[in-house]
């Protein structure tokens, strides 16, 4: 039928523009991205939860061996 709609532009997901512009080397894909591992994520949920605040949270990775900067 000429006067039903066309498609105009397929356009990338939103998972597909974030892996191109910051790439997707060492980022797991088992369900924790953008966190490296479930340690990380878990780590990161605990944070939020319980309500630490930000300079408690950077004392504690400022103790040498804990952030692996």
């Amino acid at each position: 039928y000429p006067t039903t709609a066309r498609i105009l532009q397929m356009d990338t997901t939103l998972h597909e523009r974030w892996r191109t512009t910051f790439g997707g080397e060492g980022i797991s894909d088992l369900g924790f991205a953008p966190f490296n591992s479930e340690v990380d994520w878990g780590f990161v949920e605990w944070a939020i939860k319980s309500g630490v605040g930000h300079k408690q949270l950077d004392q504690f990775l400022g103790i040498p061996g804990v952030s692996s900067e």
